[in-house]
């Protein structure tokens, strides 16, 4: 688990694109035209953390400066704290990286 003043100087080195449909390395002479990045200014790990077990391995990222919502940029919608998630049959998460602690990251983007 990184320590707090290690995370807080990541922040600024990171960047994050949003409402991109495709990978960009930035030798590509296509790059998607709707993409916007933007820099992060925190980075607010969950408190809970458990780097043995793997558990909440979650964080808020705070973003340098507002995003403008487009047709390829929209928020996300939260269920209100009394919404019973437990009703729920189907939950999906999506995203790039490894499938199991260890293994390969996917090279299909």
């Amino acid at each position: 688990m990184f320590c707090r003043h290690a995370i807080a100087s990541i922040a600024s080195k990171l960047q994050i694109r949003l409402g991109a449909i495709r990978t960009y390395d930035g030798r590509d002479q296509d790059p998607d035209p709707d993409a916007v990045d933007v820099g992060v200014s925190r980075i607010i790990s969950y408190p809970y953390y458990d780097d043995e077990k793997w558990t909440g391995d979650i964080a808020l990222l705070r973003l340098s400066s507002p995003v403008n919502f487009t047709d390829t940029i929209l928020p996300i919608c939260l269920p209100s704290r009394t919404v019973d998630l437990n009703r729920f049959k189907v939950c999906v998460a999506t995203g790039f990286g490894s499938t199991r602690h260890g293994g390969t990251t996917t090279a299909i983007y």
